[in-house]
């Protein structure tokens, strides 16, 4: 699971998310 933060920052860092 994630939250907004991980996602946007995730988003930016270009790398896959969960």
């Amino acid at each position: 699971m994630w939250n907004h933060v991980l996602y946007l920052e995730t988003l930016q860092k270009g790398a896959p998310f969960d």
